[in-house]
């Protein structure tokens, strides 16, 4: 459980530098501790067994702050193409940690289109900028998704030891797990340590907080 707390703690910091170059030190951090006591994350804080949430997190918070130093031209005694490198290792750890990790290029090009001027990402790039990553981002999901496979592990939700689940039926729960966590993130009721696989909901209303996600 201490490590745990330790793990949400450099997490918690990893999102403050983040967020410091993006807006003024006040909001940032405002953010940030609003990130660190959110109830969302009291599951995978409190039990030990979704540490994989934690590591899958801190992973892919620091392939984020590599593919902005990347973008940004390189940063100190590291070119360009070093923080290129270090952005797809700690993706392929985030993703080898847990699946959720995998729409971290999807997030990346989306938000590329929002930089303004010359920080614009690789989504707003001519196609000679963006290709290397959407290269590099799609050898780290082909791997990761190739030794899941050899090693017999399931995909999506419910997927227990020793059974193995298709893609297709993983993705198929996802839209339900998506919608339920955007609820609990605008409206974290009722206040659990844990919320099982019951708590998933694909109504309606699931659907109505995960379109208010997408339009904040």
């Amino acid at each position: 459980h201490a490590s745990n707390v330790a793990l949400h703690v450099l997490n918690s910091v990893a999102v403050l530098a983040l967020l410091t170059p993006l807006f003024s030190l006040a909001p940032a951090l405002l953010a940030t501790l609003l990130f660190a006591v959110h109830p969302v994350h009291v599951e995978s804080v409190a039990l030990a067994t979704n540490r994989t949430d934690l590591l899958a997190c801190l992973f892919v918070l620091a392939s984020t702050l590599a593919w902005r130093r990347a973008m940004a031209g390189g940063h100190g005694r590291l070119p360009r193409w070093r923080w290129f490198g270090l952005s797809l290792a700690a993706f392929l750890l985030g993703g080898l940690s847990k699946e959720a990790a995998l729409v971290l290029p999807a997030v990346l090009l989306f938000w590329g289109l929002f930089e303004p001027g010359e920080q614009r990402g690789p989504a707003a790039r001519p196609l000679r900028g963006v290709l290397p990553w959407l290269l590099g981002w799609g050898v780290v999901v082909v791997s990761i998704l190739v030794l899941r496979h050899a090693l017999g592990v399931g995909f999506g939700p419910g997927a227990a030891p020793g059974t193995r689940s298709t893609v297709v039926a993983g993705l198929s729960a996802f839209a339900g797990l998506w919608g339920t966590y955007a609820r609990l993130l605008i409206w974290p009721w009722p206040l659990k340590a844990w919320y099982g696989m019951n708590a998933i909901t694909a109504d309606g209303v699931t659907f109505l907080w995960l379109a208010a996600i997408a339009a904040l």
